[in-house]
């Protein structure tokens, strides 16, 4: 393992600066040495966290700039606000009504539109700034609402989009989860995450919709993709739940793979 460039595995629940932090707690030779990480990985996400040491910290946008791979399993059925587990659920997106195998076959096509340079909106809650504040700060003070932030009385901004290149996209396979088993992932998960996430208010959110649908089966189907720095997985997910008219979420997202550093040789 290099001594400036670390190959790091974040894990579920942990945010990238903790990750460095635990390493740093197992390595107390890299105690006192400046530590930065290239390319964020989201609390749930886990897989490649890339880490520059010391000098290497100079070619930070270089190692930015890496191509990446991720694999991630869109669960259809509900939707967030974070379009994650670690959000709040949108009430009503349960209800809706739908065929699977119909909407199968939609996601098969709108995969295939995906490939190629496309303009990404920023989710709400990420850490792209607008007026000066990220917009994940604007989400929190409920100023977001139809792909706008309305930061002042009848004054109101866009949300910015990021040109971003998918190589490669495809289904891998579907798989279906159970209210109770669908139930006990998503509070494991949330209870792995430190700091403030509102989890108090999401964990409310997710016992209500748990209570409406206490015998639904969940469909979900697992994805492979190979894309330019900048390409937010659970934004692709929000956007083919919106393809196919259905409320879908990232239930898991896993970095496999930050230019020539997999996850195989990570260290965790």
């Amino acid at each position: 393992m290099s001594q400036h460039i670390l190959n790091l595995y974040k894990v579920a629940g942990e945010t990238p600066l903790e990750c460095i932090q635990r390493f740093k707690l197992e390595h107390p030779d890299f105690e006192n040495i400046k530590m930065s990480y290239a390319g964020r990985l989201d609390p749930m996400a886990e897989g490649v966290l890339l880490v520059l040491a010391g000098d290497e910290n100079k070619k930070r946008n270089e190692y930015l700039a890496y191509p990446k791979e991720y694999t991630f399993d869109a669960l259809f059925g509900v939707k967030t606000d974070t379009y994650d587990l670690l959000g709040k659920v949108i009430p009503g997106t349960h209800d809706q009504e739908f065929l699977w195998k119909e909407v199968e076959e939609k996601l098969a096509l709108h995969l295939l539109e995906l490939k190629g340079k496309i303009h990404q909106q920023y989710p709400p809650f990420s850490s792209k700034p607008v007026k000066g504040k990220p917009l994940f700060q604007w989400a929190r003070e409920e100023k977001i609402k139809d792909g706008k932030v309305h930061h002042a009385d009848d004054a109101s901004v866009d949300i910015p989009t990021n040109e971003v290149e998918i190589y490669e996209i495809g289904p891998l396979h579907t798989y279906t989860v159970e209210t109770p088993e669908l139930a006990a992932y998503v509070f494991d998960m949330i209870s792995r995450v430190r700091g403030d996430f509102r989890q108090k208010t999401i964990v409310k959110s997710w016992l209500e919709f748990f209570d409406s649908t206490p015998h639904r089966q969940f469909h979900v189907l697992r994805i492979k993709i190979a894309c330019s720095s900048g390409t937010y997985v659970r934004g692709i997910v929000n956007n083919l739940g919106k393809k196919v008219g259905v409320g879908a979420i990232a239930l898991k997202i896993v970095r496999t793979r930050i230019g020539d550093y997999t996850m195989e040789k990570a260290v965790m």
